[in-house]
């Protein structure tokens, strides 16, 4: 049988301000336990429901979105990233209390071991960090949404129940995530890869406006009060991306507190423009072919 060691959850930054007794627990708890894999097999998989997170103790498990391409071999998966043993991985789900579905598939990618812990005592470990440190617990999306000055308005209770409402999305290199016409239902923060705007020249040729990269923001124009409620332009990734969704309800409500924040994001528009004084074309066919 498999000893899950003290030291390694509590390598885990959400679990570092435990006691030992507490750490015991979480080992010991029923609803917790350690899994085998064989090479190649699913631990969770895309669009089910996310009640646990896991620690990789032997092995390599990768984290998967579904392909929209096929070859001879039928559809394929496009790898986002690789967990290693000591990481982490299936958190998001886990970091909030409403029944939420996975957004990518987990694999091992070699036989594998994982300590599965149920959300009840991630959520638990969470709320015990913010109570004795007086600091939220480390958490990508929180952190990233919170370095923004857009979002400084947030209340307690809005940034405590990020995950309530911070949809991670994960899309493939060359995704159009919205094209002009398509409704404005939130706007994107990049937590990696790359994405770029563009619009058409009068001769109907893609102009690139603006070309963003982590921790930077698009497709907030659109929400403003004097948007037309639809996107003007192309988001298209340029590299496998995770990008964090802000709903429109909190993006407008952080407007009703904030009067400065129309003149802030017109001038981070601004700036956008002042970045990109010599924009790059590319083929119309490539934006009017997918």
């Amino acid at each position: 049988m498999f000893r899950v060691d003290t030291l390694l959850i509590r390598r885990v930054k959400l679990f570092s301000s435990l006691t030992d007794a507490e750490i015991a627990e979480i080992i010991n708890a029923p609803e917790n336990g350690v899994e085998e894999y064989e090479m190649k097999a699913n631990i969770f998989n895309e669009e089910e429901p996310g009640e646990h997170m896991y620690i990789v103790l032997e092995g390599v498990v990768g984290i998967y979105v579904g392909g929209e391409y096929s070859d001879k071999h039928g559809k394929r998966d496009t790898c986002i990233t690789t967990i290693r043993e000591g990481e982490y991985f299936g958190e998001t789900a886990a970091l909030t209390e409403k029944a939420t579905k996975r957004t990518a598939t987990a694999r091992a990618d070699a036989p594998s071991k994982v300590f599965k812990i149920h959300k009840k005592y991630v959520l638990n470990a969470a709320k015990y960090a913010k109570e004795v440190t007086g600091r939220y617990p480390p958490d990508e999306v929180r952190d990233t949404v919170l370095k923004l000055p857009l979002f400084k308005g947030l209340s307690r209770d809005e940034i405590h129940n990020i995950r309530d409402w911070a949809l991670v999305v994960s899309h493939k290199a060359g995704v159009f995530i919205y094209k002009p016409g398509t409704p404005a239902d939130g706007m994107y923060v990049i937590l990696s890869g790359r994405v770029e705007l563009l619009n058409l020249d009068e001769n109907g040729n893609p102009v690139v406006t603006a070309n963003e990269g982590p921790g930077e923001y698009f497709g907030e124009m659109a929400m403003l009060p004097k948007g037309r409620g639809k996107h003007n332009h192309f988001a298209r990734t340029t590299a496998d991306c995770r990008l964090i969704k802000i709903p429109r309800n909190i993006f407008t409500n952080l407007l009703n507190r904030d009067a400065t924040l129309v003149d802030n994001i017109t001038m981070v528009q601004n700036l956008r423009e002042l970045k990109m004084k010599k924009p790059r074309s590319g083929s119309s066919d490539s934006l009017k072919s997918k």
